[in-house]
């Protein structure tokens, strides 16, 4: 849900789904760009808030689960039990629950919304969720 469940085409009016790089010999190259950098860029271009840098947090949150996820996913250990992982996924459902709370949090307060004049449920606001 944070990198590869994004779609790019929910993009294509305001980001570019592209980058270039000047390479050492002066020609230029085209890569794409991910999806978690076109969110980046979309969210700063949408989003103004009120104090700090909200969506860095939020960024090096996604960052953060796609690398742990890519990890474990591409290697074989053996079994092991440690109190450790307990906590750390603990703190890492909290900081993502908090990512995908503040893009909720975007999306009920952007224009369009207002415009439209759509109905937010408080819970949605509140966010009180609780993490077993």
């Amino acid at each position: 849900m944070m990198s590869d469940n994004l779609n790019k085409k929910f993009f294509k009016d305001d980001i570019s789904g592209e980058f270039e790089e000047k390479r050492e010999d002066g020609k230029i190259v085209v890569h794409p760009k991910g999806t978690i950098a076109m969110l980046e860029e979309w969210l700063y271009d949408q989003f103004d808030p009120a104090e700090g840098d909200p969506v860095k947090e939020l960024i090096d949150t996604f960052k953060i689960v796609r690398n742990q996820r890519q990890k474990p996913a591409h290697s074989l250990k053996p079994d092991e039990f440690n109190q450790k992982y307990f906590h750390s996924q603990r703190d890492l459902i909290i900081k993502a629950y908090d990512a995908i709370r503040l893009i909720r949090l975007i999306f009920a307060n952007h224009q369009w919304v207002r415009v439209a004049d759509v109905k937010i449920p408080d819970l949605l606001y509140q966010g009180k969720v609780w993490n077993y």
